[in-house]
This record gives C-alpha cells, structure tokens and sequence, in this order.
C-alpha cells in the first residue's frame, strides 16, 4: 500500500468514525430535530437557487427550466412530503390482528429506527437532484450522511461543497470531492447504508465492494428504456411527449427513452410528426437553440458520435466537437442488432424499430436486460394491460414519459440489471431505515408450559393446533 492510498484510507475511516460517534449520541434519532434539519435543507436551497443553478448550467449548459423542473422542485417537494409525513412515518406500529391465546395482554409492534452512518454517491447528469433528494430521506429516517458528488459535474460538486459547509455539523452531512478513487475508497468503508446511482457496471464494482462490509445497497442505475408504440396510439401526443422524454437533458437520463418500437400500420406516419416536433421545439438549426443541453463529458460524446449512422438518420445526426452539440437525432430503419442497440445510449439518439406482432416484440424486449422505465402509448386498455403485466421493469408511463419519476408518492427503483431497492417519497425514508420488530408481554402471564420437561399435554395440544 503507498503512502498516498494509505492516508486516504485513514482519513475515510476517521470521517466515517466522527460520523459513526456523532450518531451515538442519539441526537438524530430526535424527530423534532430531524424536522429542523430538513428546514434548514430548504433554506439552503432557497438562499443559494442562484449559485446552484449556475454551477449546474456551467457543467453541462442545462436550459434554465430543465434545472429547474428536474433539480430544483423535485427536491423542494420531496422535503415537503417528507416533513408532512415524517411523523406518521417514524411511530411504531400496532400489528392489530396479532393474537396471543396464553396473554390476551401480549402486544406486537414494528418500530422503525435509523441505520446510522449512510454514504450518497451521485451521478453528473443530475448532480442536485440525485445528492440532495436522497439526501431528505436520510436525513428525515435519523442519519448521518457522507455525499460523494460526481467529478464529472466539478463547478455543481464544488458549490455543493462549499454550501452544505456553511449549514452543516460537518460531524453530520458532509460533502467529499474527489475522483473516483475516492468513491472508490468510501464504499469500502463499514457503511451501514449505501446509495449509488450511476452505470450498472459501475454499480456492480460498489456492491461487491460493499459486500465485504455486508453493507446493504440502494443501485439505481439504468438501461435500454423501451418506448412502444401501439397502431391504436395518439400519435400527436405520443410523438410530443417522445421526443420530450427522449431530448430532455440531451437524452442524458436514466429513464430517458432509449429507443421506439413502433406498430408498421403507423411507423411513417409517427415518424414524420416526430420529426416535425423536433423542429418545432429545437428549431431547424437546434445548435442555436436555448432549450438543448450539451453533452456533459467528452468520452460520452465520442461514443455517441460513433453511434450516428448516417444511412438511417431522417433528423439531426450533425454535431460540433468544440461544442459538445449533437443534434437530437432519429433513426430509422434500425436493427436489434445495429450497434446503437447494444447498451443504454445516454444521448440525444433516437432509434426507431418496427414492430409487427406485439407477442412476438415482447419476447424479444424480456430476452433484454430488465430497463429502468417502460413507456406504453395507446388508447386500447387490453394492450396496455398486456404490456405492463408481460415485461418486468422498474417503473413507467401510459400515454407519457419521465413523470412517473418526479412525485415523492410513487416509489422508485429499478429491477435486475437496472438497480435494486427504492427511493422517494415514504420508500426512501424505508430505504434509510431498520425495522425492528418487537413483542411486549406481562410477566405475570404463565410460561411454565413451555418449558422441560415437556408433557403429552402440550404435545397433544400442539398436534390439534395442526390443520
């Protein structure tokens, strides 16, 4: 081990150990001031919109209202859900239908505690939102929290910092920069809860990591999110909300459309209004467009540029590397096999794939590594019930995308490949949370029963229990 490796080890653990102490205290265990915290996270973020938001447009020239309606409000919701419910939430539970024949006194009761130390590693492509919305559960469950931004977001990672510096007992939330050696060593360390949020194949690495420490996991990450496209389908609205949900944040999202199955009776017809939405919302030069982020990182945009197959692009396909602009781009004509359709494309390419029978597509689609979200459009209640009974995903929309991500009363999560565990809303606070089950009896009530040596009678009254 090198000196370097080493003193970033130690320093971790000692972090961790302030953290592990300050918890010991019981201090967050205190609903009251668990409520006061997350007032004090609701004023930091209404006292520093500004510095946030620019921080964030600086990493990756996110349109102003894509900040806003993905960064800001969704976390402003969470914390007000959260302090709405964090009570109701963190009262024991009566189990009403238990019963005891020996101790009709007997109680039993779910209490719900907090876990204690938690570390939040969060991605680049929304560097608020995935630190700071996890963030409210933690804090509203009782524990104290490490937050890793990601180095790939630097200006948002350092505001961050320097911000929640200037709220919180560093001893209780704490902000640590770094590259991802330091993520690195952080999910090595005892934890006693872990999120993360980022690639799966990244994921994989943190939760055999953390296995070492038999730390248990939140992973949300993603995957190929499947759009389909039934003949019975308002295509005015299936095609302005596909390429809102796909284009948003330059398709670096998640749960971002990844790709459009589309019935052959209404492919050309969907396509062509797909392609006269894209330049009613982006213009028809859309690198002058104030309403298109800019891919985020250059390894990305290079892998993206790579998947532009001039032969089946009928939009977009132009970019500009000096300034991280790609089109938003739709293919047509595309392959289960073509290259686009070998792993998550993270950007603003579209590729569209017919689909004859819709048995036979949904087979194909399970054969696929379980997505993040599904999107459904259709007017015919039978096919959207067939669908979302026959494919396994994460979550997802009927006749609409994204949305079912942003309120704090639907629980999110992904399924197999594409992340395991939920988070928002009363699911988070769980996540963050032990449950801890408990039986209160009298002493006065009679155990002798029970206890050796044992006789016929019980025995007898044991074998009658039987049915």
């Amino acid at each position: 081990m090198t000196m370097k490796s080493y003193a970033k080890k130690t320093s971790v653990r000692a972090l961790l150990n302030g953290h592990k102490t300050y918890f010991a205290t019981g201090k967050t265990r205190n609903i009251q001031f668990r409520l006061e915290q997350l007032d004090i996270l609701h004023r930091l973020i209404l006292e520093n919109l500004e510095e946030m938001v620019r921080a964030i447009e600086t990493d990756s020239y996110k349109p102003e209202l894509e900040v806003y309606g993905s960064e800001i409000i969704t976390v402003i919701d969470e914390l007000k859900y959260a302090r709405d419910h964090l009570e109701v939430w963190a009262q024991p539970v009566r189990i009403e239908d238990f019963s005891d024949p020996f101790d009709p006194d007997a109680e039993a009761l779910i209490c719900t505690e907090p876990v204690g130390t938690v570390l939040i590693i969060a991605p680049w492509n929304h560097p608020v939102h995935l630190l700071l919305r996890p963030l409210v559960s933690s804090i509203a469950a009782g524990n104290c929290t490490v937050l890793k931004p990601s180095e790939y977001a630097p200006e948002t990672a350092k505001a961050m910092a320097r911000i929640i510096e200037r709220y919180f007992d560093k001893a209780y939330i704490r902000v640590i920069l770094g590259e991802a050696d330091v993520s690195a060593s952080l999910v090595r360390e005892p934890f006693d809860y872990i999120m993360f949020t980022g690639s799966t194949k990244t994921g994989k690495a943190v939760m055999q990591a953390a296995a070492e420490n038999l730390v248990p996991i939140t992973l949300e990450l993603g995957g190929k999110c499947p759009c389909i496209v039934d003949k019975e389908a308002d295509l005015d609205k299936a095609a302005e909300r596909i390429i809102w949900g796909k284009f948003f944040n330059a398709g670096q999202d998640c749960v971002c459309v990844d790709y459009v199955l589309a019935h052959k009776d209404i492919k050309v017809l969907l396509l062509e209004k797909m392609v006269k939405t894209v330049r009613q919302f982006y213009g028809d030069d859309s690198q002058h467009s104030k309403d298109l982020a800019r891919i985020t990182t250059q390894a990305l945009f290079e892998k993206l540029v790579r998947l532009l197959d001039a032969n089946k692009v009928i939009v977009g396909g132009v970019y500009d590397n000096d300034d991280r602009y790609i089109a938003p781009t739709v293919l047509d004509d595309v392959r289960w096999d073509d290259p686009v359709m070998e792993e998550e494309i993270f950007g603003p390419i579209l590729p569209v794939i017919e689909y004859e029978n819709l048995d036979n597509t949904i087979k194909i689609v399970n054969k696929k590594p379980k997505p993040l979200a599904l999107y459904i459009f259709s007017e015919n209640k039978d096919i959207q019930d067939q669908i979302l009974a026959q494919i396994s995903f994460g979550g997802g929309c009927v006749n609409d995308t994204l949305l079912h991500t942003m309120s704090p009363l639907l629980p999110f999560g992904g399924v197999g490949n594409s992340g395991m565990g939920m988070v928002h809303g009363k699911a988070g606070f769980e996540a963050f949370s032990h449950k801890k089950s408990i039986l209160k009896r009298k002493s006065a009530y009679d155990s002798t029963y029970r206890n050796p040596p044992f006789t016929e009678t019980v025995l007898a009254l044991l074998k009658g229990s039987v049915q």
